[in-house]
């Protein structure tokens, strides 16, 4: 038992102690400074003792999907994070130990946008944004009733989870009493949950995806709501999702 104890107390430090070596402080990075970058070219840096933060700005004319794609190797990894104009973080995560390219998705409004790279500073990076413009794409910050994104009945809406934490709320109304059909795909491990809720939290119809489908899938279920404004939030989960109300 004291052995093990030993052993996790070991492994607990050495999470520590990386997550203070390359772990960020993006409030003094200085986005004045950014360059600003085109879509679906790939852009070289290194990084320095000196120079531990790099930022590039893109402008979006429209609203829609943000793709970030960034080299990887092999134990090498590098912390990305998309700020919004005011320096608030949307989205972060540390690119995998292995040799590759890592691309994540982000639905975000018109705007100005920074990705900040930093961490590894023994090899270079290559950061890649490519946009695809939609009205169709759920646009953060979401993560509240507030901020939710209003969506049309009838129509498909296209969104990610950028990690377990990450909630979408999407607002849609109800003009009299009926039944309202929830359409979703299934994507081989990986399970997010989807509820309708109103806006003081009060759930409705809860569902999980299916983990273990062996191939994407579509499936539905339906809810009888009375008039008023609802929700569909999609949380617990990761990975890109396709979602319908009618």
């Amino acid at each position: 038992m004291k052995k093990y104890s030993k052993r996790l107390l070991c492994v607990l430090m050495v999470l520590v102690l990386s997550l203070v070596i390359v772990q960020p402080a993006s409030a003094a990075t200085d986005l004045k400074k950014a360059k600003t970058i085109s879509f679906n070219k790939y852009y070289t840096g290194k990084l320095t003792v000196t120079n531990y933060e790099q930022a590039f700005k893109v402008k979006l004319k429209k609203s829609g999907n943000l793709k970030v794609s960034v080299k990887t190797y092999k134990s090498r990894s590098w912390f990305v994070e998309v700020l919004d104009s005011k320096g608030k973080r949307l989205d972060d995560y540390y690119t995998q130990n292995k040799d590759g390219t890592e691309t994540n998705d982000i639905g975000l409004k018109k705007g100005t946008y920074y990705i900040v790279i930093s961490g590894n500073k023994e090899k270079p990076y290559k950061v890649k944004a490519t946009f695809k413009a939609s009205e169709y794409y759920e646009r953060e910050s979401n993560n509240i009733v507030k901020t939710a994104n209003s969506i049309k009945v009838g129509k498909n809406y296209y969104g990610a989870l950028q990690k377990f934490t990450d909630h979408d709320y999407m607002k849609f109304s109800v003009k009299k009493k009926r039944k309202v059909t929830i359409t979703y795909n299934n994507t081989p491990k990986e399970q997010r949950d989807i509820s309708i809720v109103n806006a003081k939290g009060k759930e409705y119809k809860k569902i999980y995806t299916d983990y273990d489908v062996k191939k994407p899938s579509t499936s539905s279920f339906s809810v009888s709501l009375p008039k008023g404004n609802y929700y569909v939030l999609v949380r617990y989960g990761s990975g890109a999702y396709k979602i319908k109300v009618k």
